[in-house]
């Protein structure tokens, strides 16, 4: 997980949706039969604030209906960001629906077409991300399905996890989920940059702000992690820990990593497993933290990021409808 934090007023650019050859081409590589499916907009009311998102549904009728929910940063409903380009969240949709499941997307508060509830960044909190994630939950228990899987990437494993805690489903799926808490994040990112000197100052800033003290005097290049709007909300988000979170949870729950993942290591997944143990584990081992299959090249790794034409892993697609199939009978 690469720890963006972002400005709220900033608009991302809309997406640019795949052409129907790729979506095709997507299909025939997963090796999944071919199925006609509606990609619709909805809006989703959250405490007064809109989210906007697509509904993606089979034409054959489902019951069962996945929400899933993005990652850290400014994350739109298909994976994209200013920083990234991989769809990998719009491919994950088509798989379901290839296999006659339904699926939520939508964009962060203050990312894409949901950038229209602007609010201040002083006033975001990580607990609003869990009020999407139940207003989502809600959305489709009104479309009247039976059964609903959570389906969190990386930051929103996190998400995902105490959403259904607060509102009940069928199962929960954490892709690229880390096992440790916000500030042991960023502290590790820190602790990796080359400036000693710069990391003297972090430490204790970042050590305030995890006492649930906001930090004063923040040196310049310093201000992209601790700028004094932004620390109400690593607060918030610092205060969950999320082996402690997952422990809780007592419907079925699938926990995927992949060995290429360059920002969440395999061994957070296994620390997630052992907190709840009735899991399910599955470690794939060429995908990557954008749930695609890559080589062994750090480059090739990196070059994904910003492909959108490769597809999502067939192995990842196997184990969530495997997983969902025999959660939902």
């Amino acid at each position: 997980m690469i720890v963006l934090i972002y400005q709220t007023s900033i608009v991302m650019k809309k997406y640019l949706p795949l052409p129907m050859t790729l979506i095709l081409c997507f299909i025939t590589y997963c090796g999944i039969a071919q199925k006609d499916y509606q990609d619709e907009e909805i809006i989703v009311s959250s405490k007064q604030v809109k989210i906007y998102g697509s509904l993606m549904t089979p034409n054959d009728k489902t019951k069962t209906a996945a929400l899933i929910i993005a990652g850290s940063g400014p994350t739109d409903r298909n994976g994209n960001s200013k920083f990234t380009q991989t769809n990998c969240l719009l491919q994950l949709a088509d798989a379901l629906a290839a296999h006659n499941i339904a699926s939520l997307r939508y964009d962060k508060r203050g990312i894409g077409r949901s950038s229209f509830n602007m609010i201040d960044e002083n006033m975001l909190r990580f607990d609003q991300f869990v009020d999407d994630a139940v207003a989502g939950i809600e959305f489709l228990k009104k479309k009247k399905y039976t059964h609903i899987i959570v389906i969190g990437h990386s930051q929103g494993a996190l998400v995902g996890t105490i959403a259904v805690q607060k509102k009940k489903v069928s199962a929960l799926i954490t892709l690229g989920g880390t096992g440790k808490s916000g500030d042991k994040l960023l502290e590790k990112q820190l602790r990796a940059m080359p400036q000693q000197e710069v990391v003297n100052q972090a430490i204790p800033i970042l050590n305030l702000l995890q006492s649930g003290k906001e930090a004063t005097n923040i040196p310049i290049y310093l201000r992209p992690f601790f700028r004094p709007s932004i620390q109400p909300f690593l607060i918030s988000w610092f205060q969950y820990e999320p082996k402690a979170e997952i422990k809780k949870v007592s419907i079925p729950i699938l926990i995927v990593a992949g060995k290429k993942d360059l920002q969440i290591p395999v061994s957070d997944a296994r620390m997630l497993h052992e907190a709840n143990k009735s899991s399910k584990l599955v470690i794939i081992s060429k995908m990557n933290h954008v749930l695609k299959d890559v080589g062994g090249d750090v480059k090739e790794n990196k070059a994904s990021y910003s492909d959108p034409s490769i597809p999502i892993s067939r192995e990842l697609i196997k184990a969530i409808s495997l997983f969902i199939s025999n959660a939902t009978t």
